[in-house]
């Protein structure tokens, strides 16, 4: 490439930089929406010890008052707090300090809670379930039959958790809203503001201002993508075991490859405001039928094959794969990766001297 060449590259990289800084929608939805909706599900569902860490509240007027309470202890399902009255532990339900009263006093057992919290009562149910089971079993003074060990298992390299499946789906998110928005924008946007008619005119290459746009794009997506894994790693301390050279190449492939998404919805759609609504409800649809925030198997067996079709699906897998998180055939890795990055290319390209010829 020649000197020339390099210093157009280097003048249409840096312009398309301060537009798309400039332009505060594709801002938002390239590197603020992801981020936003990471700390969001993070908060909602990324505290995996909350039913762990429920505070338990008894008052046990039996004389094996601290047999039981010795032994729901070391059960370590629930924070125990004895108290010396029942109605000191009504007060406590009441107030909101623990989430459960059991009140055991001869062979019955009263449970106090609020029913009018319908987000929890799922919850008390089943702990309520828990505790009445246990409660006969010491009575009974059965002995245990069986030891249950738990013995976990790594999916991928490292221990998986909520949070750690969360912020693939976050991050598959985030290359999909940077890639498929900044399409519609570059070919659309740009198309109605006729400013692609002075790119034809100017004696730039149409290949050189193709690379230097796309290469823009994928600058932003990687600045959004470590925002993200450094959000989680200093607010909800994921640790993760990265392939780099694998993570980076998915990176590349899984953002051009949401651009040709993009730029499919603007050949189809025609007119910029309609590709940026329909890739607004498909963004929707991805983000709960994809299994990119939950498994798939959540979801109901009639919505479940929607997935098959919908490419950040296939996203969120190749990242998981690379962070350590979820384990692959290192053949279905590499041909989602190919797919990708061959369609990107080929449709950034076919799209880009189509929407730059010269009538």
């Amino acid at each position: 490439m020649s000197n020339r060449r390099i210093r157009q590259f280097y003048s249409i990289f840096v312009s398309f930089a301060k537009d798309s800084l400039r332009d505060k929608l594709e801002t938002f939805f390239s590197i603020l929406f992801p981020i936003l909706f990471f700390i969001l599900f993070g908060f909602i569902f990324g505290n995996e010890s909350d039913y762990l860490g429920e505070k338990i509240g008894f008052f046990v007027t039996n004389d094996i008052s601290e047999d039981i309470e010795r032994k729901i202890s070391n059960v370590g399902a629930w924070k125990t707090i004895m108290y010396d009255s029942v109605n000191s532990l009504r007060k406590a339900v009441e107030n909101g300090e623990i989430l459960l009263g059991v009140y055991l006093h001869g062979s019955k057992v009263e449970f106090l809670y609020y029913m009018s919290d319908p987000s929890r009562n799922t919850r008390i149910q089943m702990i309520m379930t828990t505790i009445s089971t246990f409660l006969l079993k010491i009575f009974n003074e059965v002995e245990d039959v069986l030891t249950v060990e738990k013995i976990p298992v790594k999916v991928g390299k490292v221990a998986s958790n909520q949070m750690s499946y969360l912020t693939a789906g976050v991050l598959a998110v985030s290359l999909l809203t940077s890639g498929m928005f900044s399409m519609i924008t570059l070919f659309g946007n740009y198309k109605r503001r006729a400013l692609l008619k002075r790119v034809i005119a100017s004696p730039v290459n149409t290949s050189i201002f193709i690379f230097g746009s796309t290469l823009t794009k994928l600058l932003m997506s990687f600045i959004s993508v470590f925002i993200v894994i450094l959000i989680g790693s200093l607010i909800f301390n994921l640790k993760y075991s990265f392939n780099w050279p694998l993570f980076l190449l998915s990176i590349v492939s899984s953002a051009l490859g949401m651009m040709a998404f993009g730029i499919l919805l603007l050949i189809l759609f025609k007119r910029p405001e309609a590709a940026q609504t329909a890739g607004s409800v498909l963004m929707t649809l991805m983000i709960f039928f994809s299994g990119v925030y939950f498994p798939i198997e959540f979801l109901p067996k009639s919505l479940r094959s929607l997935s098959i079709f919908l490419p950040v699906k296939y996203v969120a897998q190749i990242l998981r794969y690379t962070a350590g998180v979820e384990n692959m055939k290192l053949s279905t890795f590499f041909t989602i990766n190919f797919t990708l990055l061959i369609s990107g290319i080929f449709l950034i390209s076919i799209t880009g001297k189509l929407f730059l010829k010269a009538k």
